[in-house]
């Protein structure tokens, strides 16, 4: 998703998701996996989200559960599927002109 420029968070697309989230996933800027920058941009990000999408690495999800954090990860991950299958956005982050023709 941080191949799609200017976008600065990821929007619920179903009721579970946003449950699940509690609303809309920020999506952090980039820094280097493991760094301390990567746990300050998590931090700063989340605001009342249990999830935020790391740039180019994955997602961090949080709760006051681990069970709560593993149903913010499922549910995001069903999100962004869904979004990918219907905007046309391959693995790559490249339309794929043929799924968009009627």
């Amino acid at each position: 998703l941080s191949l799609i420029p200017d976008m600065h968070e990821f929007r619920v697309c179903f009721t579970g998701m946003a449950n699940a989230c509690c609303g809309n996933v920020p999506i952090t800027p980039y820094s280097n996996a493991g760094s301390v920058d990567m746990g300050i941009d998590v931090v700063n990000n989340a605001g009342s989200s249990r999830a935020v999408i790391l740039s180019n690495h994955g997602v961090m999800t949080i709760g006051p559960t681990l069970k709560d954090a593993m149903y913010a990860a499922v549910y995001l991950d069903g999100g962004i599927t869904h979004h990918s299958g219907h905007t046309g956005y391959s693995d790559e982050g490249a339309v794929d002109q043929e799924s968009q023709k009627i």
